[in-house]
């Protein structure tokens, strides 16, 4: 219920940001899936197209970089999915090893990286989909982001989380 009272500021959303860390110019969308479809969404299109007997369009699910107004939503869900006390604002600071997966203006993933922990060396810090909105290749997706941005560092990843070990 927070995320839909939060929700994010759309107008931000769409202007491109310059990353603090490497000084690149950060596209507003990393990628606009429009044909996953998670059950979550099934759901929703399944009890539209019966109750108005028309044809549902769901929006995409956008993958994009961090945003300032993203961190409230994301250190509660955080708080809720993983344990008190999380604050991820310092993931700000390299918004481009960051992935946020939006449907709509609903927050239900993102994942983020450390990067150059050591030399060469990045850490996936957190990867995390709605229990909701799994299933559909959100996190595949986000993980093979990170990895991207990550070229020629070696990516850490630890396997020993269950969530992990599902993924792959």
């Amino acid at each position: 219920f927070l995320q839909y009272l939060v929700g994010s500021n759309y107008e931000s959303s769409t202007h491109s940001i310059c990353s603090p860390y490497t000084a690149r110019v950060l596209k507003p969308f990393i990628w606009r899936d429009y044909s996953s479809t998670p059950l979550k969404l099934q759901l929703l299109q399944e009890i539209t197209s019966y109750h108005h007997k028309s044809i549902f369009t769901p929006a995409p699910i956008d993958y994009c970089y961090v945003r300032p107004h993203h961190i409230p939503i994301v250190n509660s869900l955080c708080r809720e999915f993983f344990w008190p006390g999380i604050d991820l604002s310092e993931c700000l600071e390299y918004p481009d090893f960051s992935v946020v997966a939006l449907y709509r203006r609903l927050i239900v993933g993102f994942a983020f990286m450390t990067p150059d922990v050591k030399y060469h060396e990045a850490y996936v810090s957190f990867i995390f989909v709605h229990p909701d909105w799994r299933r559909a290749g959100i996190a595949t997706f986000m993980l093979y982001h990170l990895v991207q941005v990550g070229i020629g560092a070696y990516v850490i990843v630890i396997f020993k989380d269950p969530g992990m070990i599902a993924l792959i």
